[in-house]
């Protein structure tokens, strides 16, 4: 009976999870998720052991400051290689965005998907890629401190640089990665909230009707990660109300390997479909501690550009009607709807113009026309 008993119990092991069970609810539905947790993130740990080993050694021998730079901005991108599933490719590089003709500033590491369509250049590591092929942008800073903090989020702040997992379309993020924090936690926390609050106050523009909030589509949040602090920072956006939203930044406290193991998790992308509902990644555990909490002063508007054809396939009853419409004897163009909007929710599309906040684009001959929806008689 006894080995009978053991048989069983060894049968058991096999197949039940391992770890701590822990049931956490998910914040947006309520739902309760059952996650089989323990301390062994070994690829957050073998990644943090990596990174210090290779840097240990090298700038006893290199002094010359442009290869020390480039050193560090490599050993991120040839590391991240060993840990990236294949389909994840790693350069350096711009991102083009081709609806505009434009891009921003080179980002020292590029993570991204050619499987889709191909990019607009490559040579070697170097890519220039379309916002869609990119899974995370990401700087590297040897030493962060203040200046150097709010210069990078000065000069992606506005840019399109793709990779969004954000539940608002276009709401990006650049990653930033530092070796060593040269200042207090508290320090880099008010400069990262002090440039947030400057990009938010240069969209407000003087108007004949007096100050004004510029409409932005895109925007990039940025997210510190340190390689020996037991902190990271996130950047998120609270909607305030249709279209209107204001900036937080959260520090939250975790040990060095689970502050990275957030950062590959969140710079690569797995195919979560393929993984078990049981299995985890080894980078980060699924709870952390109360985090800390800064609110950025100031709102901003977003808004998602969409053809005009939009709303005639969603509002099709009124098609005649939209196809005839006119301002000013000029036709419409696009529709600039705050995000956040379901235009489908609307039973019409004359409430749909009186409610949701848009403005409409109209074709003309000088220079495009921008007309609230409010103003607009259909």
């Amino acid at each position: 009976m006894s080995e009978l008993t053991k048989s069983m119990q060894e049968i058991l092991d096999l197949q039940i999870p391992s770890g701590k069970c822990l049931v956490l609810q998910d914040q947006s539905t309520g739902l309760l998720h059952k996650h089989y947790w323990n301390n062994d993130n070994f690829l957050a740990d073998r990644f943090h052991r990596k990174i210090t080993s290779e840097t240990d050694w090298f700038e006893k021998i290199i002094k010359h400051a442009p290869s020390v730079g480039g050193f560090y901005e490599n050993l991120i991108r040839t590391t991240l290689k060993e840990f990236a599933p294949s389909s994840n490719k790693i350069g350096t590089g711009f991102v083009f965005d081709s609806s505009r003709h434009k891009h921003g500033k080179q980002i020292d590491v590029l993570i991204y998907d050619d499987s889709d369509r191909s990019v607009v250049y490559r040579s070697d590591d170097f890519v220039v890629i379309h916002p869609s092929s990119v899974i995370s942008a990401i700087e590297v800073k040897k030493t962060l401190n203040s200046t150097n903090l709010k210069d990078v989020v000065r000069s992606t702040f506005y840019n399109n640089l793709g990779g969004s997992n954000n539940r608002y379309s276009n709401v990006q993020n650049i990653k930033i990665f530092a070796y060593v924090l040269s200042c207090k936690k508290e320090t880099i926390c008010n400069a990262l909230v002090d440039i947030l609050e400057q990009c938010v106050e240069s969209l407000t523009i003087n108007t004949a009707n007096g100050l004004a909030k510029l409409p932005i589509t895109y925007c990039s949040l940025p997210d510190v990660h340190f390689l020996d602090e037991k902190f990271y920072l996130e950047t998120s956006v609270v909607e305030k109300k249709s279209g209107h939203f204001s900036l937080q930044v959260t520090a939250r406290h975790a040990s060095k390997t689970e502050s990275l193991g957030v950062f590959l998790e969140r710079v690569v992308r797995e195919k979560r479909s393929n993984m078990g509902s049981q299995e985890h990644s080894y980078f980060s555990n699924p709870i952390t501690p109360i985090p800390d909490r800064y609110d950025v002063k100031g709102e901003f508007i977003l808004v998602d550009i969409i053809n005009y054809s939009t709303i005639l396939n969603v509002f099709n009853n009124f098609k005649q009607s939209l196809l005839d419409f006119r301002y000013q004897g000029l036709k419409p163009l696009s529709i600039h709807v705050p995000k956040g909007v379901d235009i489908t929710s609307y039973d019409s599309p004359t409430e749909f113009f009186k409610l949701s906040g848009s403005s409409i684009e109209f074709f003309n001959d000088d220079k495009p026309l921008l007309v609230s929806t409010n103003n607009i008689e259909i």
